[in-house]
């Protein structure tokens, strides 16, 4: 509720949906010392077909990553983890849920985690230069201390021509992959 010139008012969204398919939210103004009431009817219809649409193209982008075998990683513009998929969870065998690390301060995460890399302070320096070029870079290999590799993508996120976040993308390396598969066969 509000007040308009000493009048409470109140907006209702009318959620149904009339013959011609439009939309309406009503604000009820009322009088008390006249005994009537003033009804404001506003067209809502492309804001909830705008926000059914974000919704939609939203469900199938979260689809999308969380079915991905690649390991994907969502920042915001300050580093703070928008979206984990569990597949990343997964290869780097971090033992919390994708939820669990939404929210998480992931310049803190990366400094913390960077003993899992097989160059500790190359790992680091690689995030730092994406991050300051902000261009996008490509299947660059990283090793881990266990002997896995992966290939570090990484692609800026640009919301109106501004750094709006960081998506970064790991997946194994398949040569690596084939070439300890091929050792471990010959043994």
């Amino acid at each position: 509720m509000s007040m308009v010139t000493g009048v409470q008012t109140c907006a209702l969204p009318i959620s149904e949906v009339h013959q011609n398919g439009r939309v309406f939210s009503v604000s009820i103004s009322p009088f008390h010392e006249s005994g009537y009431i003033n009804l404001y009817f506003t067209d809502i219809t492309e804001r909830v077909h705008a926000a059914q649409a974000l919704l939609r193209s939203s469900n199938r982008m979260a689809t999308l990553i969380s079915s991905s075998p690649a390991g994907i990683l969502l920042e915001d513009e300050n580093r703070h983890i928008v979206l984990v998929n569990q597949s990343l969870c997964e290869l780097f065998n971090i033992p919390v849920g994708p939820e669990e690390m939404v929210g998480s301060d992931c310049a803190a995460l990366a400094e913390s985690f960077k003993l899992h890399f097989a160059q500790p302070e190359r790992f680091l320096e690689g995030v730092r230069v994406a991050l300051n070029e902000a261009e996008p870079r490509m299947a660059e290999l990283v090793e881990l201390a266990d002997g896995r590799s992966f290939e570090r993508s990484y692609t800026p996120v640009l919301l109106a021509g501004e750094r709006g976040g960081h998506l970064w993308q790991y997946t194994e390396d398949r040569k690596s992959t084939r070439l300890n598969s091929s050792h471990h066969a010959h043994l």
